[in-house]
């Protein structure tokens, strides 16, 4: 079972790993590519393939499904596949989902039928890795060291 250690050493402004953690949240470098059979159509009509683009995920177990960034999802060209009701403390707001892939760094490329579009730049990360992914993994929070580890 591939695993990914998160770990958060780096000590900023005197900021404990455990501290650090609870600041920041569990965060895994991620890579969101289109859908891989948009990519192989696309070759074949010799259009160019958009990059995937590369930030940082929040691990967040109180979201029930994957958001990603839709300042992202605009530069990848993607079209929404569906629609969603979204729940967070503010109240409830529908938005559009949409069909990708979402690499975790060190574990694998995963497709992500059906994620929101979020407005998540502005706290620093491109996506936020719902249950809808976590349902496949094993994931162990450590507080007081400052660590977790994503397995899949």
């Amino acid at each position: 079972m591939p695993t990914h250690n998160i770990l958060s050493d780096q000590h900023l402004d005197n900021i404990t790993p455990p501290d650090l953690l609870w600041v920041r949240g569990p965060l895994i470098a991620v890579r969101i590519e289109i859908p891989l059979s948009l990519e192989k159509s696309l070759i074949q009509d010799n259009i160019s393939v958009p990059q995937p683009i590369t930030g940082w995920g929040l691990i967040d177990t109180g979201a029930i499904a994957t958001a990603v960034d839709i300042n992202v999802i605009e530069s990848l060209e993607l079209v929404p596949v569906d629609r969603g009701i979204v729940l967070t403390p503010q109240g409830s707001a529908e938005q559009d989902k949409f069909s990708l892939r979402i690499m975790l760094t060190g574990l694998t490329t995963m497709n992500a039928p059906k994620v929101f579009g979020s407005k998540l730049k502005e706290h620093g990360v491109i996506a936020l890795i719902g249950r809808d992914i976590l349902k496949h993994c094993v994931l162990v929070y450590n507080g007081t060291t400052g660590s977790c580890s994503l397995s899949l």
